[in-house]
């Protein structure tokens, strides 16, 4: 990890769905434990949660901000985040960290180009991806983590030794290895912003257009 980033902010994009939380920890724990991952990577700055799908009990208290999407509208999650993500950038033009947490996302044209335009305007990626994720991600990221891990406060993938093609058959990262809590009916949706393919993340030029006005 480059020394600059140590102190930077973490914000972190995850989708609960994809990579549910794990049977016999609340939501509280693993928050802890994604910060307790990044801590022992040296990474010690503020950090920041999204979360986005079904709501649960536990996470009203976890300082988590949660967008609600139902399990079943993947499409939806996947283009609020892009879009978050995005403004995200937009607004913090410093050096940062940004994680993502989410499915195999390989073969998403549209993430993987804003991990592209993130890596090329000097933000700090990090992923966190489901056991079978593709190798090439570490072309974009410094670091990649599998979700059954970070979920318990472990170490990515090129630190901990775990190979990508072990079977896990714990992992929390899919959609048959949970039971999800009962949504509240009271939590309203977030509204979904413009299609994120009609943007190009990150931005300095974004910026820059602002300030000429």
């Amino acid at each position: 990890m480059p020394a600059s980033y140590a102190a930077a902010k973490t914000v972190v994009f995850w989708d609960i769905e994809d990579c549910k939380i794990p049977v016999g920890l609340s939501a509280g724990e693993v928050s802890k434990n994604i910060r307790t991952s990044l801590a022992n990577k040296g990474y010690h700055g503020t950090v920041e949660i999204r979360a986005y799908g079904e709501s649960r009990d536990d996470l009203v208290s976890t300082g988590i901000k949660l967008y609600h999407f139902p399990t079943e509208n993947k499409d939806a999650r996947d283009k609020q985040i892009l879009v978050d993500v995005y403004f995200w950038a937009v607004d913090n033009p410093e050096r940062a960290n940004v994680m993502l947490i989410m499915g195999d996302i390989s073969q998403e044209d549209s993430l993987i180009t804003v991990l592209h335009s993130l890596k090329s305007e000097n933000y700090n990626v990090l992923l966190a991806q489901h056991q079978n994720a593709s190798a090439v991600l570490l072309t974009f990221a410094t670091s990649l983590w599998l979700w059954a891990s970070l979920s318990v406060g472990g170490m990515p993938i090129e630190q901990s030794g775990t190979s990508q093609s072990v079977d896990n058959t714990n992992s929390a990262c899919s959609e048959s290895s949970q039971n999800v809590a009962p949504s509240p009916t009271c939590v309203t949706p977030s509204v979904v912003a413009p299609s994120p393919t009609r943007v190009t993340p990150c931005g300095r030029s974004r910026r820059n257009r602002r300030s000429k006005r």
